[in-house]
């Protein structure tokens, strides 16, 4: 009886090891992403009230997939101002707007890939719809002569991925038509990469695939490159 409850006491200690190492990896994991957002949100804070883009650059404002590419080395520019920023929300960019386009920050053209954090928070498509319209409405309104150029949300299966579990694949591809109708009716510039991205199920194609069925390869970012070319700005000599 003796040999059975040490036998028993081995595997329970045995479990309990093997649990706290679980533990400390988890809590060191959270550390390093919490530390990862902080230095994010400082880069961000730096952008944002920076002198460094005007009348002649290119701004970009959208999700976490935006945010993550160094647009002008991809690109071989040195006029894009890339302020995406980790699920930011329609509402987060309309209240941004003031920082953002101050007096002698006008630039040419405005990119955005906006709603995918919306629909992440429970924000029905129809609404998600009508904040994009009062965020487009109000941006306008500040920057006169400049140019909207709006991108649709790329493909992933939220069930198969851990991004954005609350999005279903339904209202993405209601999302991604919806915003293709609006800005035909508003004449803005409009990118559909959904189609592009997305195969036969409506999930992120291998090709582009990162390798977490979220984020993009750097084959994804190179045809997304390509895509976005013809709408922007050319580079005077």
């Amino acid at each position: 009886m003796r040999i059975k409850n040490e036998n028993i006491f081995r595997v329970i200690a045995g479990v309990s090891l093997v649990m706290n190492v679980l533990l400390v990896s988890y809590f060191i994991h959270e550390r390093i992403t919490q530390k990862n957002s902080i230095a994010a949100a400082k880069v961000a804070t730096n952008v944002l009230f920076s002198d460094d883009y005007g009348q002649d650059d290119i701004v970009f404002l959208g999700e976490e997939r935006m945010q993550l590419c160094n647009w002008n080395a991809l690109m071989g520019r040195r006029d894009i101002a890339n302020l995406a920023f980790y699920r930011n929300t329609v509402e987060d960019e309309k209240k941004r707007i003031d920082m953002l386009f101050g007096k002698e920050q006008k630039p040419s053209q405005v990119v955005l890939m906006l709603g995918m954090a919306d629909l992440e928070n429970g924000v029905p498509v129809n609404e998600v719809m009508n904040r994009l319209d009062l965020y487009v409405d109000t941006l306008r309104s500040v920057l006169t002569e400049t140019e909207i150029l709006m991108i649709s949300p790329l493909p992933f299966v939220p069930g198969k991925s851990r991004f954005y579990k609350n999005v279903t694949k339904e209202n993405l591809q209601a999302f991604s038509l919806m915003q293709k109708m609006y800005a035909r009716e508003n004449d803005i510039a409009y990118v559909d990469l959904y189609n592009e991205f997305k195969d036969n199920d409506g999930a992120l194609k291998p090709e582009y695939d990162f390798g977490d069925e979220f984020h993009l390869s750097l084959s994804g970012y190179q045809v997304w490159m390509n895509w976005l070319k013809p709408y922007l700005r050319r580079i005077e000599d």
